[in-house]
């Protein structure tokens, strides 16, 4: 190998490795405005529902009911959240949310869908 082809080469390097760092810090500056290439895991949509959802409602969420990604590839989560609690606590009052979170797990919409005592439900 002649020394021209050595520094070509080098060149090379160099180049492709600037090119990966440019690629990280684009992908690192996605990540701090909210957006990846990154698919939101199941895990990951339940506990930004979670968060956001208090955030939103000032509630925290006692559980979580479901989850599941819908025919548009949004997260739907379901949860239950405790809007008034009494004594004995059989007679809280419960609301059901269906939450919808895009693929940066953020939420783009909430809805109560069903608002219960706790010790009816069950019963529809």
């Amino acid at each position: 190998m002649t020394k021209a082809d050595e520094d070509e080469d080098r060149q090379e390097d160099v180049e492709n490795e600037e090119v990966s760092t440019e690629e990280e810090e684009e992908e690192e500056e996605d990540r701090s405005r909210g957006r990846s290439n990154h698919r939101l895991t199941g895990r990951e949509a339940v506990r930004e529902a979670r968060q956001q959802l208090f955030e939103l409602i000032g509630r925290p969420v006692e559980q979580v009911l479901s989850m599941e990604r819908d025919d548009d590839g949004d997260w739907q989560v379901l949860v239950q959240v405790v809007e008034l609690e009494r004594i004995p606590n059989s007679t809280d009052v419960l609301g059901a949310y269906r939450v919808t979170l895009d693929d940066d797990g953020e939420v783009v919409g909430y809805r109560r869908i069903r608002r219960y005592v706790r010790s009816r439900a069950d019963e529809d």
